[in-house]
């Protein structure tokens, strides 16, 4: 009986010891290139003034699978896709080989905030104003009155007319004057100077 219990034991045992399979350092990097190659891709969409994304994981191959760490839930797909995840989330995946009974990798997706002002009245025409921009958290303390001020604030800047400040430049011509009835009287000296001594020449 016991020798019975104890080959039941073994036979039943067996499948965890094949699943239990301890890769070596080359086996592992192999796995790890394969985590890698996997393809991480998200679309998102408005929903009742709401941002949700939708993650896509493809190229997922047969020997991996993946495991959501926020709910512990695993997929074995090829392909698989979260829907309807809120924005400004981060969501952190493991990534494990079947064959080596282990993780092999770690895959985080950080979703950026929705602003939910974009797109409304206060902020048409000046997207590129910071509180109006599409993705950013806004300060708690902005409401639709800090809005509306800042973004009229904001609008009167781009239609003040831009200033051009003129400068006017007093050049002195009196020291140019008589730079110039320097270098005049300077030649004619040379010149007079030249004259002479060319009659006291022929003279002599």
């Amino acid at each position: 009986m016991k020798k019975y219990i104890k080959i039941m034991f073994i036979l039943f045992s067996w499948p965890i010891i094949i699943n239990a399979k301890e890769c070596d350092w080359s086996e592992i990097s192999a796995k790890k290139n394969l985590a890698r190659n996997i393809n991480w891709t998200y679309e998102y969409y408005l929903k009742n003034n709401s941002m949700y994304f939708d993650i896509t994981a493809t190229n997922i191959y047969e020997d991996l699978y993946i495991k959501d760490t926020s709910n512990g839930k695993t997929y074995n797909s090829k392909e698989i896709t979260l829907r309807a995840i809120p924005d400004n989330k981060k969501i952190s995946f493991e990534i494990y080989s079947r064959t080596c009974n282990e993780i092999i990798s770690t895959k985080d997706i950080v979703l950026p905030a929705y602003n939910r002002y974009y797109g409304t009245s206060y902020c048409e025409g000046i997207s590129e104003f910071s509180l109006c921009r599409k993705w950013g958290i806004l300060s708690s303390s902005t409401t639709e009155e800090v809005l509306k001020k800042q973004t009229d604030e904001y609008r009167k800047l781009l239609s003040a007319p831009i200033e051009i400040e003129q400068k006017q430049y007093e050049t002195n011509i009196t020291g140019f004057y008589i730079f110039v009835s320097l270098i005049i009287f300077v030649l004619l000296m040379f010149l007079v100077s030249i004259f002479h001594s060319k009659r006291e020449k022929d003279f002599i």
